[in-house]
């Protein structure tokens, strides 16, 4: 498998193309690998990253919405409209996105439709599948380099609840998808997974823009 450091050219211009035509949803359970693919593309072909979880981090370190960081500080559960209120002027941006995240829940799904009748270019569903046990392992890895606290118990109860809820809020989604891709990560490095989306990309077509 290429590194994404020895991606082809032509590999390059379908993720390029993929970027700048699409509003992406980057969907998965914690720690298939979401962020280090986004990651990856917006290195090697820039793009608009949203990312939820660095806009939390960025509340409560600069302690932004004093509401919103005691929650975050505190492990609560915050209310959508604090989500929602964050994520709104990022995704009003006239320029195509990527965004890590949400939906999670059905009225995060229901929000994003609202928000996808407003914007010109097709949303496009990419969702990584890796093993539970992998994706476990993976978040209780990322634990020792500073992400959010978390005991195994809560990150097996957010596995299982994306997994429950997936079929209903590809339903809800379904109404403003121009298309989904799944790609099957298992076994396979998180810096590789951008080669494995170059390449289905390309298979797939929608490298045309």
């Amino acid at each position: 498998m290429l590194s994404d450091r020895e991606l082809t050219s032509e590999k390059i211009a379908a993720l390029q193309t993929f970027v700048s035509n699409n509003d992406i949803l980057l969907m998965g359970i914690t720690g298939v690998g979401k962020t280090t693919l986004a990651e990856h593309m917006q290195r090697i072909v820039g793009l608009r990253y949203i990312s939820l979880g660095n806009i939390t981090r960025a509340e409560i370190k600069y302690y932004r919405n004093a509401y919103v960081a005691e929650l975050m500080r505190e492990g609560g559960v915050w209310p959508f409209e604090a989500v929602s209120g964050l994520l709104k002027p990022y995704i009003e941006i006239s320029t195509p996105y990527v965004l890590d995240g949400i939906p999670k829940h059905e009225h995060e799904a229901e929000w994003l439709v609202k928000q996808a009748s407003n914007r010109i270019w097709p949303m496009i569903a990419v969702i990584l599948r890796v093993s539970v046990s992998t994706a476990e392992n993976r978040r209780l890895e990322s634990l020792k380099y500073g992400q959010r606290p978390e005991t195994p118990d809560q990150i097996k109860d957010r596995i299982d609840s994306f997994v429950k809820k997936e079929e209903i809020l590809m339903q809800i989604l379904s109404s403003v998808l121009g298309g989904v891709i799944e790609l099957d990560v298992n076994g396979i490095t998180p810096g590789n997974t951008v080669d494995i989306l170059s390449e289905k990309l390309m298979l797939s077509g929608k490298a045309n823009g």
